[in-house]
């Protein structure tokens, strides 16, 4: 292995999470809707008051000092670097750029803490019931419903840094020929990491109880969108940096409170990519741990 000095790595968590608004009716009845009454009162466009995230995020780029005030729905946090804008119908919450897992665990806590705070004031402005944000990674209704389209899931997307480089002549530009080369051992890590990481869920139109909220909407091996046929490996080719490192923007994890759990996700994850590019990992093994991950 290389010298601890030498492995550098850079970390990013982009949590997906959904304002819901809970309400009682005229019989007092306990209600939730995407709509929050609250876009009036800081001056919205109707067409986009229906737009729970763009409300709570529209409402921080108006109270919260300091922001970059470019965007309303992008509120950049100066004292942390970290990013929240309105994406799609989620608030998207994404920590900065970090140096190790660790530091990824400090600031989605930071990030968590933050987005409390000011959704205790947020509530409080608004002329009746409440706003819930929802950080989960997917929903299981009574009803069997087609995971490969359904829209009731949200991301927790992992990025890593990777060298382009690897060894003398091993040099992999793009995202695809990377692949190629190391995505056979990482498929299977991932289908297993599910077991120690994942958030599980009750499944009630199947009597069943899942390790992972997110696995049943991964249902392919590789591809490049995250909105549909959503896959283990995904190839989105958008490096956010220079010409000698590459970025791999995973999808496929569940959304965790625990910090022990994201912890070890992407300390896990960190340590079978240097074993993948060290060639810690090479040949038959490999395709023993394929075969094997894909009985799991």
């Amino acid at each position: 292995m290389k010298n601890k000095d030498q492995i550098r790595r850079i970390f990013g968590l982009e949590s997906e999470i959904r304002p819901q608004y809970f309400y009682r009716d005229e019989h007092g009845v306990r209600q939730f809707s995407n709509i929050i009454p609250y876009g009036p009162a800081i001056n919205m466009p109707p067409a986009e008051q229906e737009n729970s995230a763009s409300v709570f995020v529209l409402f921080l780029h108006k109270t919260v000092p300091g922001v970059d005030n470019t965007s309303n729905y992008r509120i950049f946090l100066p004292e942390n670097e970290c990013l929240i804008y309105s994406d799609m119908g989620h608030v998207e919450a994404t920590t900065p750029e970090c140096l190790s897992p660790k530091d990824v665990v400090r600031y989605s806590v930071a990030l968590r803490r933050f987005l409390l705070e000011y959704l205790v004031k947020f509530n409080a402005e608004l002329p009746s019931g409440e706003v819930t944000l929802v950080n989960n990674t997917g929903e299981f209704p009574d009803e069997p419903i087609d995971f490969s389209k359904s829209p009731l899931t949200r991301g927790a997307h992992e990025n890593y840094s990777v060298p382009v480089e690897t060894g003398p002549g091993k040099r992999y530009p793009d995202i695809l020929p990377w692949f190629r080369v190391f995505g056979r051992g990482l498929s299977s890590f991932f289908v297993t990491r599910q077991i120690v990481c994942g958030n599980g869920a009750v499944y009630p139109a199947r009597n069943a109880f899942l390790l992972s909220q997110r696995s049943p909407y991964i249902v392919e091996e590789q591809g490049n969108t995250t909105i549909s046929a959503r896959a283990i490996l995904n190839t989105k080719s958008e490096p956010l940096s220079d010409d000698n490192h590459l970025r791999l923007h995973f999808i496929v994890g569940d959304a965790n409170l625990a910090e022990w759990s994201i912890y070890l996700k992407f300390a896990l994850t960190s340590i079978v990519l240097s074993m993948l590019t060290d060639e810690y990992l090479v040949g038959d093994y490999l395709d023993r741990v394929n075969v094997l991950g894909k009985k799991v």
